[in-house]
């Protein structure tokens, strides 16, 4: 193999640790709805789940789990700390993890009320011009001939530009 060996390859060293099948969360308490995690992990990965509860609950009670390649369960991470996340950001990631869950009118609800674009929701753009930028005349017909964007493909080049 040129340029390095089999074993410093990331990839080719995932390819030889063993999978974790059933991949799941214990929330400490039973959570009113979840999205995540994937079926099967490795180590290293990042998981990503989210689950909305009626009452508070303790981070440090959060557990993955899953099973390792014996059929044995095995605790692959724990919850260790409680970080507070201001705005909307976490709460939007989580509705948007959960709108793929959902149809019908609680789909179209949760994308409502989180402001997300989805299948279920459309938006229009509307842009109010001065009446000073206002166009007076008719439109004109322009052709434009298509070209490939700088720098892709190794075509072209893109130069810096001015500072503002």
């Amino acid at each position: 193999m040129r340029g390095g060996s089999w074993n410093n390859n990331p990839q080719h060293a995932r390819v030889r640790q063993p999978v974790f099948t059933n991949a799941r969360i214990d929330w400490g308490s039973t959570p009113s709805w979840t999205s995540g995690p994937a079926d099967s992990v490795f180590g290293g990965d990042t998981v990503v789940a989210f689950a909305g509860f009626s009452h508070p609950t303790q981070a440090h009670a959060v557990r993955l789990l899953a099973d390792d390649a014996q059929g044995m369960p095995v605790e692959l991470a724990r919850g260790q700390a409680d970080a507070p996340c201001h705005g909307d950001s976490l709460c939007r990631s989580a509705a948007s993890r959960r709108l793929a869950q959902l149809t019908g009118t609680s789909a179209i609800a949760l994308a409502l009320q989180y402001q997300l674009m989805s299948q279920q929701t459309h938006r229009v753009l509307v842009h109010h011009c001065a009446e000073a930028e206002k166009a007076t005349g008719q439109a004109e017909l322009h052709r434009v001939s298509s070209m490939l964007a700088a720098g892709w493909g190794g075509l072209g080049s893109i130069k810096e530009s001015a500072p503002l």
